[in-house]
């Protein structure tokens, strides 16, 4: 069964219904090449998939159906509890779908008995460069949104657990439940909670996740369910692709919470942790010619200043320099 049979779920109705991004697509593959169970599906299956728009993007399918019909022959399926539909050109489609159905129901003690909440998601586009997305969760959890983020979550938390789906990075505040715990996925790894506040960012790409407790404890795991480590208030978990273990330190805070803000006030903050704030205040974006100007710090105030005093001041305090090129990106360079 998939690793990720909510997630699974929420992928196949973005895939029906046309809305899947490429990640999202890539990752929906990634899922159903994880199939391995099975379950009654009804004939209305068919008429389902017949009805429902689909986007152009359809690879794999024979792939998966010569997988599907390898466990069918190894005894793991049992054929007459998958639906096909003889000499109808969607029957491998059917065949796939019909296999993911059955994921679903196999996990439905994950889900309400009644009909299944639908799924919402919180977006705030890179490009936007405004104020933090402040979201409410059905049970009063409190979610603070960066920029270039997303998260999914359910309508309402019906099951035994309360589960969401970051990219990016936030701010979780928890509302206290010890018979349901809090489980943020993001990538390779599942933070578990049951009521307190953290930080998490996890960019999606190969950049590494960063898990950072401000308050209670936080649980880290792999989404084999294996502990990766047990967090308390200061700690910072960050997890390398690379790396062979994830590395556990004590955070600067006030660098880990800057880009909460909205107001550009820094005290012994880095100028990585500091650009995505001044991104937003300005409205500009800030690249680095040299990355060893990342690490440098800085404290000052620079509310109300204008944007060009304001880099000019920070680049005196780091000795570095800023051009803005012709695309109007700003760059900056080590001062020589």
């Amino acid at each position: 069964m998939s690793s990720n049979p909510l997630r699974l779920k929420l992928l196949l109705q973005k895939y029906l219904s046309g809305d899947c991004s490429p990640q999202e697509l890539e990752e929906f593959w990634a899922l159903m090449a994880e199939l391995s169970e099975n379950d009654l599906v009804s004939q209305e299956l068919a008429a389902l998939w017949e009805h429902t728009p689909r986007p152009a993007q359809e690879p794999m399918w024979e792939q998966l159906y010569t997988k599907l019909q390898g466990k069918i022959q190894e005894g793991e399926i049992d054929m007459l509890k998958v639906m096909t539909v003889k000499r109808n050109p969607l029957y491998k489609r059917i065949a796939v779908a019909a296999a993911v159905i059955l994921v679903m129901l196999s996990a439905w003690w994950l889900l309400p008995v009644t009909k299944p909440a639908p799924t919402l998601t919180a977006a705030l586009p890179e490009t936007q460069h405004s104020s933090n997305k402040i979201i409410t969760l059905p049970d009063g959890s409190v979610v603070t949104l960066n920029e270039n983020s997303q998260l999914d979550y359910p309508a309402a938390f019906d099951g035994h657990s309360r589960e969401v789906y970051l990219r990016g990075e936030a701010f979780f505040e928890v509302a206290p439940d010890k018979n349901k715990p809090f489980l943020v996925h993001t990538g390779a790894i599942v933070t578990r909670v049951l009521g307190t506040s953290f930080n998490i960012r996890a960019a999606g790409d190969d950049s590494p996740i960063a898990v950072t407790v401000t308050t209670g404890k936080v649980q880290v795991q792999k989404d084999n369910k294996a502990i990766v480590a047990e967090l308390l208030p200061g700690d910072q978990l960050i997890l390398d692709k690379a790396a062979i273990a994830p590395l556990v330190t004590k955070a600067n805070m006030k660098e880990v919470l800057v880009w909460k803000k909205d107001e550009p006030v820094f005290e012994d903050v880095s100028f990585e942790a500091a650009i995505p704030l001044i991104n937003k205040y300005y409205g500009i974006d800030i690249r680095f010619r040299d990355e060893s100007l990342r690490v440098k710090k800085f404290t000052g105030n620079f509310i109300n200043d204008p944007m060009k005093q304001a880099l000019d001041v920070i680049c005196e305090l780091t000795h570095a320099q800023w051009e803005k090129g012709q695309d109007s990106i700003i760059w900056l360079d080590k001062r020589f």
